[in-house]
């Protein structure tokens, strides 16, 4: 039998849970616009399927960061240059 003390059980708000689905559900209708987006410029009209899915995350995923950086890290990079929009 173990003699190591019992770990304390970690709880979560529900106020946290509730921006936790907030973030997630912001998240899935860009990636879904996004997705459309690529595929209407791609020339496709047919439904979206799971290779446009994958081609929109790390474009949303570098946006996402973007906007979770400081106001600083936005507008310049590691050299304090500033940095071009895409």
């Amino acid at each position: 039998m173990s003699q190591e003390a019992p770990q304390a059980e970690l709880r979560i708000t529900v106020s946290a849970i509730q921006e936790l689905d907030q973030l997630a559900r912001r998240f899935r209708r860009r990636l879904r616009d996004l997705a459309v987006e690529l595929a209407g410029k791609a020339g496709r009209s047919g439904p979206i399927g799971t290779d446009d899915i994958l081609r929109a995350v790390p474009l949303v995923a570098a946006e996402w960061v973007a906007n979770f950086s400081g106001p600083a890290e936005n507008e310049r990079g590691l050299g304090g240059q500033e940095q071009d929009a895409a």
